[in-house]
């Protein structure tokens, strides 16, 4: 049975996404437990609500912990690992769960500080500080098309078909 091309694309978007992901962790570090310099109105309301803060700095383990499996899931698909496949369809289930729990924490502790601090700015930081807001808000959205994305079309029959059938060689008796 050839491999349904949706495996091997989400195969190669999973390597990528994990590796990306894997690398935002690590930089998130600095930022999450080492304030950087400059007045950065994002950094500002993160620093100033201990529970937002606390909530980022617990995320960043599970988050490289997930990023890592999208990675490995991906080379496995590649690979036409089963493991990958139920590896995938978890790191879909998981991505709609966080998307959407990031989703509504963000527009509770980010969305609405930034909105409130835009009100009291003038004009072009107002601007700046409205688009970013929004920008956060629409990013939690648009992190829930992937995932799904991801577990439907890898949970389709064809690509259930692939992974449960044999596929393994086993080569013919010598006479």
């Amino acid at each position: 049975m050839q491999r349904p091309t949706s495996v091997t694309v989400f195969g190669i978007l999973n390597i990528c996404f994990g590796a990306v992901g894997i690398l935002g962790c690590l930089s998130s570090f600095r930022f999450l437990f080492d304030r950087p310099p400059g007045d950065n109105p994002v950094y500002e309301v993160m620093y100033e609500s201990p529970t937002y803060l606390a909530i980022s700095r617990g995320m960043l383990l599970p988050s490289l912990i997930f990023s890592a499996l999208m990675l490995a899931s991906g080379i496995g698909l590649l690979r036409s690992k089963r493991w990958a496949w139920i590896a995938a369809i978890v790191c879909g289930v998981v991505g709609i769960a966080t998307g959407l729990v990031s989703t509504v924490l963000n527009h509770s502790y980010l969305f609405r500080p930034l909105m409130e601090r835009a009100a009291t700015m003038p004009g072009p930081q107002k601007a700046g500080l409205i688009g970013g807001a929004v920008g956060v808000l629409l990013a939690g959205i648009a992190s829930l098309i992937y995932p799904i994305l991801l577990l439907a079309l890898l949970s389709r029959r064809t690509v259930a078909a692939y992974f449960r059938s044999d596929r393994s060689f086993s080569p013919s008796p010598v006479p």
